[in-house]
């Protein structure tokens, strides 16, 4: 799996990219349904499947006195993330500005 921490490193990869985006801190059930989607999806376009995903929770930066603690290490979890078939990890840090895309 490759990991990235710069939207503009997506530019790279030659053919469809299907994105899935979320937290992913411990990958469940729900993830796992996700992430096989997303697989599908690129497998049918002759693709790569990738997450979006971020270094800290987004209430660390919202909300810091609510912010839960991670179960997983940033590592840990695009590791995770590969054993489900993802091809790559954008890793990014959750920011104000990001919070308002």
């Amino acid at each position: 799996m490759k990991t990235v921490d710069q939207m503009e490193a997506l530019a790279g990869i030659t053919g469809p990219v299907v994105l899935a985006a979320g937290m992913f801190d411990g990958v469940h059930l729900g993830h796992i349904a996700l992430l096989a989607e997303a697989r599908r999806r690129a497998i049918a376009l002759g693709g790569e499947a990738w997450v979006l995903t971020f270094a800290d929770h987004p209430q660390r930066t919202l909300a810091p006195d609510r912010a839960p603690p991670l179960l997983t290490t940033p590592e840990q979890k695009c590791t995770l993330l590969a054993q489900h078939g993802m091809a790559g990890c954008l890793l990014l840090p959750f920011t104000e500005a990001l919070s308002r895309i």
